[in-house]
């Protein structure tokens, strides 16, 4: 069925000026969307199409994005404009607020999360977090030994500018157990200078 069979409706192009280009021509209005093959028509944003119905009243849409696409394999050259009908009510603007608060606090509103959870916290405080999960965590006792010197090293680093190797050690040292630490790289590597 050739897309010309589907232009029933006939409108009329008016630029934002009033001079109206062209009358009658075929095309297929929509909810939101005005389709025609007539792209020798200069359509513009803020232009208006005319549709003259039968019961003698008139619509006027304005074009929003005139989407003008180019033909394919049979298919013609088109304008698929954005319309709204321009005695439709302007959209009232609204206001969202949010009031967020606390750590790692955050607000998504459609949206995926993909982000990382960094705060500032005391580094003494990290590092003795950082040691109560590790020895809740680290079943083998010479491996929590030897993590749990790591992490005072570390903590003791970052008082005498020694952190950047001692936390290198640290993460080499974990093997079997980064996963335990993973929530704490963000904070860890922040310290680095």
């Amino acid at each position: 069925m050739p897309i010309q069979s589907l232009l029933k409706d006939k409108v009329t192009l008016i630029k934002k000026d009033g001079t109206i280009v062209r009358e009658d021509f075929p095309a297929s209005v929509q909810s939101g969307r005005i389709i025609t093959t007539q792209t020798d028509i200069p359509i513009e944003p803020g232009d208006k199409i005319a549709r003259h119905l039968p019961n003698g009243l008139t619509e006027y849409f304005v074009v929003d994005d005139p989407g003008y696409h180019s033909g394919l394999h049979g298919i013609p050259a088109s304008y698929q404009m954005r319309v709204h009908r321009s005695d439709a009510p302007p959209r009232q603007p609204h206001t969202v607020i949010n009031n967020v608060s606390g750590n790692n606090a955050r607000v998504n509103m459609n949206a995926v999360d993909n982000s990382q959870n960094i705060t500032h916290q005391n580094s003494d405080e990290l590092f003795r977090h950082l040691a109560d999960t590790l020895r809740a965590a680290v079943t083998n006792a010479d491996d929590r030994e030897l993590l749990l010197r790591l992490v005072s090293e570390m903590a003791a680093g970052t008082k005498d500018g020694t952190y950047t190797s001692k936390y290198q050690r640290f993460i080499a040292s974990l093997g079997a157990h980064v996963a335990i630490i993973a929530p704490f790289l963000p904070a860890l590597t922040q310290l680095l200078h």
